[in-house]
């Protein structure tokens, strides 16, 4: 355009060519139609890439993000850690979408702007590119200041998506409790907390915005004071002045863009150092030595605390074979579930030794597809009862998933009232605690694994419903492995040998006949969980 307009002030208006402009006239239309269709394919492409390239992210976060070890989901606010995945990689999105692209244009227009300027201009080309260091000052100084405010706001941000999440979860205590001022009095405190951090980093952007502003308008003031001494005085034409101002568009515009960029690029730095620090945190082994299935696990000199120093357990020594079944009993905090959690590899830093099948458990592969497990928290997914049962395995026919919903009594949750599949709520929403602890059950026996865990997982039962399940799993897994936690005797009395623990450290490991006969106490508990039955 600063081209058309050159030639239009100096060839077509000073000549008074009528023909010429009729020409000029159609190849500017041609022109518009161009940039029209250039426009639109530009503003598709774009699109397909940042949204292409959002998706392969978030698919490659969430994958990495599930192999972190698990001691650090457990030690961390489910809500904090989903908001600081998707809101950074919603700032990142901005930053794969439109700021390389943005780059890219910028930098191709500077160059054209260069060239163009120096062409006309030599004299006043020096003279407006003497402005620019003003600017690379600018963006030096305000960047890392950005940053820091950025990286301060995103950490408030995720501390409020988890205070959401964490009350949102446990809504019932809140009603119940009637805690909906206290909820209301945190979240103010929390959303004061960010509106003053937030409050400073705009300031700090605003202020990195106008200055930035300020200096790219003084270069065209600069230039028309120089310029018009220049064109007075017959160096140049006055169409060449205002191409040449107008490609100084082409110069200080994508410059300003670019530091303005800064402010932006200073957030998606700050966005990825807090997604790097997610992925660059320890993940499970990936590769290990292969074991077909389980003959013999063994706990030598196992001990274990958290990093404060809180001992756990200590000493643990003991020893499973294939086709017997192990009772974990000891009271609230003994570390029944930390055994497990130690077995299966959640937990890795522990002093001692776990041998499987006379191998190092660090050593081998993941040990998870041996194991099932029947939790005291029943997991379910926003899917049907049966694809909560296969999981995604769909090896076994329908045959089996009949005989399985069968045993446990699940025939009427797998159909709603209009007779089509049965779409469970998040949570299992809708179900009894029974109910859904029967699907995890039936998912259990589906998987067959080599060894069969129940930690505290019948809790919520009736006697009769439990008792099934027990059955059915003792049925099942019988020539397996069996180890069930429970500091309920009625859960484990069935066991050939029930290890009895007791603030960390084994007091014995034997039979439970043998047990009630060594130990008053032991005796005690069960004979008051007796009564408590009958």
């Amino acid at each position: 355009m600063p081209l058309f307009l050159k030639y239009f002030i100096d060839e077509i208006i000073a000549n008074r060519n009528l023909s010429h402009l009729l020409y000029f006239s159609i190849a500017l239309i041609v022109f518009y139609f161009i940039k029209l269709i250039a426009t639109n394919l530009e503003g598709y492409f774009q699109y397909v890439f940042k949204e292409k390239t959002f998706i392969s992210l978030q698919q490659y976060v969430f994958s990495e993000s599930l192999k972190i070890k698990y001691l650090f989901f457990e030690n961390n606010n489910t809500g904090y850690i989903v908001s600081r995945i998707h809101n950074e990689l919603l700032t990142l999105q901005g930053l794969f979408g439109d700021f390389f692209v943005r780059i890219f244009m910028e930098i191709l227009i500077f160059c054209v702007g260069i060239f163009f300027i120096f062409t006309f201009s030599t004299k006043l080309s020096i003279i407006a590119l003497s402005i620019l260091p003003f600017f690379a000052f600018n963006i030096v100084f305000f960047t890392k200041k950005i940053k820091e405010k950025t990286k301060i706001s995103q950490e408030e941000y995720g501390k409020v998506y988890g205070f959401f999440y964490e009350y949102i979860e446990m809504i019932f205590l809140v009603k119940t409790l009637i805690l909906e001022s206290f909820a209301e009095r945190g979240l103010k405190k929390s959303l004061r907390s960010l509106f003053v951090v937030k409050l400073d980093r705009t300031l700090w952007s605003n202020l990195f915005s106008s200055l930035t502003a300020f200096i790219g308008g003084i270069a065209p003031v600069v230039i028309l004071y120089f310029g018009g001494k220049e064109v007075i005085t017959g160096s140049i034409t006055l169409g060449t002045l205002i191409a040449f101002n107008s490609f100084l568009a082409f110069v200080f515009g994508p410059a300003k863009n670019v530091l303005n960029h800064g402010s932006s690029l200073a957030s998606c730095f700050s966005s990825f150092e807090r997604i790097s620090e997610v992925l660059n945190l320890e993940q499970d082994k990936k590769s290990g030595v292969d074991i077909n299935q389980l003959d013999k696990i063994e706990f030598r000199n196992v001990s274990f605390g958290y990093e404060n120093n809180n001992v756990i357990l200590k000493d643990i020594n003991f020893a499973l074979n294939r086709n017997e079944s192990l009772g974990i009993f000891g009271k609230i905090g003994s570390g029944k579930s930390t055994i497990i959690k130690l077995l299966i590899g959640l937990y890795g830093n522990y002093s001692g030794e776990i041998v499987i099948n006379g191998i190092n458990a660090k050593k081998i592969g993941n040990i998870f597809s041996k194991v099932g497990i029947l939790p005291q928290d029943n997991f379910l997914f926003s899917t049907s009862v049966e694809e909560n049962i296969r999981l995604g395995d769909i090896t076994k026919a329908e045959q089996d998933i009949q005989n399985i919903v069968e045993r446990f009594k699940l025939k009427k949750l797998m159909r709603d009232s209009s007779g089509e599949k049965r779409i469970l709520k998040y949570g299992g929403v809708g179900l009894s605690g029974g109910e859904k602890q029967k699907i995890v059950a039936a998912r259990l026996v589906y998987r067959n694994p080599e060894l069969v865990i129940i930690d505290e997982g019948t809790s919520n039962l009736d006697a009769e419903s439990e008792d099934i399940i027990h059955q059915e799993v003792f049925r099942v897994f019988r020539d397996k492995m069996i180890i069930v936690i429970s500091h309920r005797f009625n859960n484990i009395v069935r066991c050939d040998n029930i290890l009895y623990l007791k603030e960390g450290q084994i007091v014995d490991c034997a039979p439970h006949h043998v047990l009630r006969k060594r130990y008053d106490e032991y005796e005690q508990l069960f004979l008051s969980q007796k009564k408590g039955y009958i």
